[in-house]
């Protein structure tokens, strides 16, 4: 029983506004269609007219960046992303 108002003790939960903000920004991404028709058929478009070019060197950097931020997320998390000898499996004798 709760001193102050005597109520039945029941567990009660409070989420923040934080938590609440987080909330309706997963569920807007979740309403969001797995393929926005919009960018398929404007890039269709640019194929068809020959004016849809590939940058390669500008797809490349951005996969090293995504790459070495990944890697600084893993170091915080304490993993370094390399290999490690000892949980590799080795047969000896063979």
């Amino acid at each position: 029983m709760d001193k102050e108002t005597g109520d039945e003790s029941k567990d009660k939960v409070a989420f923040s506004k934080d938590f609440s903000a987080a909330d309706d920004g997963v569920r807007s991404i979740k309403d969001m269609p797995e393929i926005r028709e919009d960018k398929v058929a404007a890039i269709r478009r640019r194929l068809a007219s020959g004016k849809y070019r590939v940058e390669g060197d500008r797809i490349a950097s951005s996969l090293l960046c995504e790459t070495e931020e990944n890697n600084e997320i893993l170091k915080q998390i304490g993993i370094d992303g390399k290999s490690d000898e000892s949980s590799t499996h080795k047969t000896e004798g063979k």
